[in-house]
């Protein structure tokens, strides 16, 4: 018998308010502000419903691949960010050290990872409206 080739795959998945937009939707360095456009976690047309779906089709075909011993973990990204708006500018703060989160240690079950992988919810930003000056380094 042929050993396998052991295989870890850690994945790091995007679930910032961006991923809530349209698949095919791109943001130009111009656009200031595109999250209006943001859909709702599972809306079929998503980034992040694809996004999960390639994931989930390709981590099936490398766990069913007889060549590897593969384990899987997952951690996510995003962050909440808060949306300070200002007349018509805006601007954006962050808190720190909450933009990553340990999902699920490694593990060579698909079907849990599948599921973890699928329980994943797209953060939304906060809008917070405010009548105070913004600072100059803001507005250029």
């Amino acid at each position: 018998m042929r050993k396998k080739n052991k295989l870890d795959i850690i994945v790091v998945y995007d679930k910032s308010i961006y991923m809530a937009l349209d698949f095919m939707r791109t943001v130009s360095d111009s656009e200031e502000f595109p999250y209006d456009d943001a859909r709702e976690d599972n809306s079929a047309s998503t980034k992040h419903r694809y996004g999960k779906l390639i994931l989930g089709s390709l981590l099936d075909d490398i766990a069913k691949n007889p060549a590897y011993d593969a384990q899987f973990a997952l951690v996510t990204m995003g962050g909440k960010r808060n949306l300070n708006i200002h007349g018509g500018e805006f601007s954006v703060t962050d808190e720190a050290d909450n933009d990553a989160e340990k999902v699920i240690g490694f593990t060579k079950d698909i079907s849990v990872f599948k599921q973890k992988l699928d329980s994943i919810s797209i953060e939304g930003e906060e809008k917070r409206r405010s009548t105070r000056q913004m600072p100059m380094s803001i507005m250029a």
